[in-house]
């Protein structure tokens, strides 16, 4: 797992990425719904020229502090 060149301070979706194994990975002290859903629109969202993060990485994994939470998500989280 590493730190992709192209992904900086406050990259949108991942902080991590393993290229091989097709997983990307959010880290955050903030894991409220709204954060967690703000970062799965980041991660489906396509770029100019139709690309998306989840069109690279298969997995993504979001860790984060948060109250208990039953926030559904998509599964490919």
């Amino acid at each position: 797992m590493q730190t992709p060149p192209q992904i900086k301070v406050n990259f949108p979706a991942i902080d991590l990425a393993d290229n091989q194994k097709m997983i990307a990975v959010q880290v955050t002290t903030n894991a409220s719904p709204e954060k967690i859903d703000k970062t799965i629109t980041a991660f489906e969202k396509k770029n100019k020229s139709g690309v998306s993060l989840k069109g690279k990485y298969s997995v993504l994994y979001i860790f984060g502090f948060c109250k208990t939470s039953k926030h559904s998500v998509p599964s490919c989280c």
